[in-house]
């Protein structure tokens, strides 16, 4: 813990001599100026798509979207330290279970929809068999009573 304190009075003292040196010339750039881009919106299935296969252009897109996820936060993105991280998880679950298997009323909800289509929501899901979005929340099969 002593460690841990010095090192971050150590990082203040920096930024403090930093800043100072800033105000002293602010011609000069400061690092501390840099910014970032723009964080983008990475969704769980294409970060973790290849968890579900062995499919080599599956494994890319996702190293893809973890590197524009980590754009945001670090300066430098390396693809390959990427690649080598998640080498060692695909293919290491099995396929997600179908909604129609998943949601206990599912023909229900679908036939719903169908007659009030204002109840399409965020929080929904695709009908495979029609392709149109189907509500799940509080739809989930429930557990057996056996």
């Amino acid at each position: 813990r002593l460690q841990q304190k010095q090192a971050g009075q150590e990082i203040l003292a920096q930024q403090a001599r930093q800043l100072a040196a800033q105000q002293q010339n602010p011609s000069r750039p400061s690092n501390t100026s840099k910014r970032r881009p723009m964080m983008v919106t990475q969704y769980y299935e294409d970060l973790f798509a290849f968890e579900y296969t062995n499919d080599e252009p599956i494994f890319q897109s996702s190293i893809r979207a973890w590197s524009l996820f980590l754009q945001s936060l670090v300066e430098v993105v390396d693809e390959q330290i990427i690649a080598d991280v998640l080498a060692p998880l695909r293919n290491s679950r099995p396929p997600p279970v179908p909604h129609n298997q998943l949601i206990f009323n599912y023909d229900q909800v679908v036939a719903e929809l169908e007659t009030n289509p204002s109840m399409v929501g965020l929080h929904g899901v695709v009908d495979p068999k029609n392709d149109r979005m189907v509500d799940v929340a509080s739809c989930l099969r429930r557990p057996s009573s056996d």
